[in-house]
């Protein structure tokens, strides 16, 4: 097994903005075209003139930083370790996603629920499913911050549509809307 390649310039070396010791944006741009692999450089949309052009320097700096890191450096193995460390990061992180998505889903909920007009008692959305919902927003003293309920010039606003219980709206919704069933009509505090 090959000895890890160090980094050429420090951390502390390439934030410097002025001075004698500054490294700039082309020397690191030309630091990496000629000792990055091309799916690094492709990742980092450095891989030509125009990508290069509107990349910053601190975008260049974290490419030179995960070059290192994954040692992926010019030629066919310099790829592959670039293409399996981009891999094995993806699926730590997506570990961690359903990590917290776990612990969150165990957490109380703390919302209060009032039935104001009742559904069907039939048909209840499931996770994922994707929902059509009117609402108001309102804070404790009744003054409404959002809402799609009032008609403005005699035309209701659209529904706001999602997918339920995946965590794309705030978790009271989540979970109070997975306990509705079909036109039910409730106050979530």
């Amino acid at each position: 097994m090959s000895e890890r390649r160090q980094p050429e310039w420090s951390a502390e070396r390439l934030a410097i903005e002025k001075g004698p010791e500054l490294i700039s944006k082309g020397q690191l741009m030309t630091f990496l075209k000629e000792n990055a692999s091309q799916e690094l450089l492709k990742h980092f949309n450095l891989a030509d003139a125009e990508g290069e052009k509107r990349a910053k320097k601190h975008h260049a700096v974290t490419a030179y930083n995960r070059m290192y890191e994954l040692q992926a450096f010019t030629g066919p193995e310099g790829d592959a370790k670039f293409l399996e460390g981009e891999s094995k990061q993806a699926k730590e992180e997506e570990e961690k996603r359903k990590a917290e998505e776990e612990a969150r889903a165990n957490e109380p909920i703390g919302y209060k629920k009032s039935v104001k007009k009742a559904g069907d008692k039939k048909t209840y959305p499931k996770r994922g499913d994707t929902v059509s919902v009117r609402y108001k927003g309102s804070f404790e003293d009744g003054k409404v911050f959002d809402e799609n309920m009032t008609a403005i010039k005699k035309k209701l606003p659209p529904p706001l549509k999602f997918k339920v219980g995946i965590g794309k709206v705030i978790r009271g919704w989540d979970e109070g809307l997975l306990t509705m069933s079909v036109v039910e009509l409730l106050s979530i505090e």
